[in-house]
């Protein structure tokens, strides 16, 4: 026999069960609703991890930006005030 899907336990039942009225008691179904909420939890988790990693992939970029403006910057500071050799101009 090949497994299918029961989409309401999320797990895989026997082709025999399969046209039979299924019974659960209640720890059964309290375990069900507890996975649902971790799967939610976890789902929400790892949403948030996705978007803190855009966030410092983001802010390690612009910090890179920054630092390449601020080098820039120093050596047109530097060329206009500085020669070649070091010395101030007259």
């Amino acid at each position: 026999m090949s497994p299918d899907v029961n989409t309401r336990t999320e797990g895989f039942i026997d082709e025999g069960t399969a046209g039979e009225d299924e019974v659960i008691d209640e720890a059964e179904l309290n375990k069900l609703k507890e996975l649902k909420d971790l799967k939610k939890s976890y789902r929400e988790a790892f949403n948030s991890l996705k978007n803190t990693k855009k966030e410092a992939q983001y802010t390690a970029q612009a910090i890179d930006n920054a630092k390449q403006n601020l080098v820039d910057g120093f050596e047109r500071w530097y060329e206009d005030n500085f020669d070649v050799s070091g010395q101030q101009p007259t």
